[in-house]
């Protein structure tokens, strides 16, 4: 019975590396993506916002699973996390978000401030289709 339980957990490893590498690899196509400036933000102001695919690839990745206090807290993952007051929030193409256009559901990656583990300083929002 051991050696079964061996080769489920070493499968279960394997895919969750596999995963991985599609979430990079995701992520650097992205990264691509948002390399290029946007020239209008939601509002239609012009954003120049851009994140190197370097960088975006060490960001985390989750799911929103809710929000608090007129979006000033996000749940990711069932985690907690404020906004920085200088937090950066694009979507795929680079155009500014405010966290009020994030919504349920949305895939995001994120970095978090490197004093503060709860507080967000760069988000990538994914909405859902």
């Amino acid at each position: 019975m051991g050696t079964i339980g061996s080769g489920v957990m070493a499968a279960r490893s394997a895919n969750s590396n596999i995963m991985k590498q599609v979430l990079a690899g995701i992520g650097l196509a992205i990264g691509v993506v948002l390399l290029i400036p946007s020239s209008h933000t939601a509002s239609g102001e012009s954003s120049g916002e851009s994140i190197a695919p370097s960088v975006l690839s060490t960001f985390q990745t989750g799911m929103v699973t809710d929000l608090y206090n007129n979006h000033t807290i996000i749940e990711i993952d069932r985690r907690a996390y404020k906004f920085a007051p200088d937090s950066v929030i694009l979507d795929i193409r680079g155009r500014r978000l405010e966290p009020t256009d994030v919504v349920k559901e949305a895939e995001v990656k994120f970095q978090v401030k490197k004093e503060s583990s709860d507080r967000i300083d760069k988000m990538v929002v994914f909405f859902p289709r």
